[in-house]
């Protein structure tokens, strides 16, 4: 398994997010980091993937991705344990 799914210190049951901020959630979703939008290489490639908590992929991950259309953040930043999904999850606190 590539390094996608383990994410940095993060195991890939556990979602990349929460673990971030350290919380311990399951993961419920594979997420592409950057959108690959019918790319084959891009969809496959493991590197391109990380787990996340259903929140973080439908609250988190769609700001950063919105975000990053406009050109407003690098793509390295819409990884769930990036300065960036770290900002968020502490601003939209789901708890």
């Amino acid at each position: 398994m590539g390094q996608g799914l383990q994410g940095i210190g993060a195991e890939p049951t556990r979602c990349a997010g929460c673990h971030a901020v350290g919380l311990v959630r399951p993961a419920e979703v594979t997420d592409h980091v950057v959108p690959h939008k019918g790319d084959q290489a891009l969809f496959w490639s493991e590197d391109n993937l990380q787990s996340g908590c259903s929140w973080h992929h439908d609250t988190v991950k769609q700001r950063l991705e919105a975000l990053y259309q406009a050109g407003a953040i690098a793509a390295s930043a819409l990884r769930l344990d990036s300065a960036e999904a770290i900002a968020l999850t502490r601003a939209l606190d789901r708890s």
